[in-house]
């Protein structure tokens, strides 16, 4: 599946992401849609100065540009 057909299924289905690791250069987000996988690499870099917005569980839509 590419990038554009994940990101419908993104808004179609509205899944939450989950959390699943972080470091000092990147969060890890993964949600789950009808057994498809998607996964989400933030790195620290592009939070700017409010780190805070990105929490442990969001809608995954939101974290559309950083799919895997």
């Amino acid at each position: 599946m590419d990038k554009n057909e994940l990101k419908k299924v993104l808004y179609l289905n509205k899944p939450i992401a989950k959390l699943i690791s972080s470091d000092k250069v990147v969060f890890k987000y993964k949600a789950m849609v009808n057994d498809i996988e998607i996964l989400f690499n933030v790195p620290v870099a592009d939070m700017g100065t409010n780190p805070g917005i990105f929490k442990p569980e969001m809608d995954a839509k939101l974290l559309i540009r950083w799919i895997v």
